[in-house]
């Protein structure tokens, strides 16, 4: 399976402080990969350095191929064709839902657009929703509307930071295999940032256990629960 975002011995610093250090890892095309771990480790600043948000002090990001940062090259975020869903959605409230899907497609024919919008709302199962606004919505039709409009550009990686974390747990509980299956059916690479670790363990191929500025391990569900790299891996996944 061919490796399709490689991160080499990546270095994220603020100021004089590194935040994450000598980090690597590799993420095949169509695999969700997750960044786990405790409040205040790294992971979102790791995903914010994947996004083009932050720069590197030492490595390189690679993705399909092409490198998109070194310390002395930053590809911009918009021109990475890479999709970010945030924890508290940022959807337009001005906007209804099909105009909010929509928002990145201006390029594209009015029938174009149309067609695509309809394609996403189909299969975020809100074909009945087009014309309301978001403050009409519950907080899972939200999130969904937030996914919908990062895959309309069609990204070549989707990162999702948090997705769940503004959701009661009966919400979180049903849309998170939709979100899965949605993710599958269109063969979409993406990496989750969470603390969760059942929402880690039910939606990713490949787990990377994140803590005092390192990855202590990266591998699948199935070996992260069987064969921990570490004690300290150990004692945060079965607490």
């Amino acid at each position: 399976m061919q490796d399709f975002l490689k991160l080499e011995q990546i270095t994220v610093c603020y100021s004089e402080d590194s935040i994450i250090e000598s980090l690597s890892l590799q993420l095949p095309k169509g695999q969700i990969g997750c960044f786990l771990g405790e409040s205040g480790c790294g992971k979102t600043t790791l995903l914010r350095a994947i996004a083009g948000f932050e720069p590197l002090c030492d490595g390189r990001i690679i993705l399909d191929s092409q490198i998109i940062s070194t310390p002395n090259s930053l590809a911009l975020p918009e021109k990475r064709n890479v999709g970010m869903v945030f924890q508290d959605y940022a959807l337009f409230p001005h906007l209804n839902i099909s105009d909010n899907i929509g928002f990145g497609l201006k390029s594209l024919s009015k029938k174009a657009r149309f067609d695509k919008v309809s394609e996403l709302l189909e299969l975020v199962g809100l074909s009945d929703f087009a014309l309301r606004y978001p403050h009409a919505l519950s907080g899972g039709q939200q999130q969904r509307v937030a996914l919908a409009r990062a895959l309309a550009t069609e990204p070549k990686l989707l990162l999702l930071d948090e997705p769940f974390s503004n959701l009661d747990i009966e919400t979180r509980e049903r849309l998170l295999p939709e979100l899965v299956n949605i993710l599958k059916k269109r063969d979409q690479t993406a990496i989750l940032v969470t603390h969760n670790q059942q929402e880690a363990f039910l939606m990713a191929d490949l787990v990377g256990v994140i803590s005092n500025k390192q990855l202590l391990q990266w591998s699948s569900v199935e070996e992260i629960q069987n064969k921990p790299a570490d004690e300290w891996v150990k004692k945060f996944i079965r607490n």
